[in-house]
């Protein structure tokens, strides 16, 4: 019988998404994400509107964004990052 994966919080999930999804977990974290993605629907969410913007942005060339946006939105989220560590 294998062990049941240590429960993770949704933020930890959520920081994991990259990896998740790159396939670039360890085993127990993936199956700790896994655990987690069973019984969380708003991280089950979550991860699907990442899936859909991937999947979207994923085909905008780099140089079509225009750099007024591209600063925009990298300030952004320079904020929500420094916010989120107060």
């Amino acid at each position: 019988m294998s062990p049941v994966p240590t429960p993770i919080p949704c933020r930890e999930l959520v920081e994991l998404v990259t990896e998740h999804f790159e396939g670039t977990l360890t085993p127990e974290q993936r199956a700790a994400v896994e655990a987690h993605l069973g019984c969380c629907e708003w991280c089950r969410a979550y991860l699907e509107q990442i899936r859909i913007t991937v999947r979207v942005v994923g085909d905008v060339a780099p140089e079509a964004v225009d750099p007024a946006v591209e600063t925009g939105l990298l300030e952004l989220y320079r904020k929500l990052k420094k916010d989120g560590e107060g």
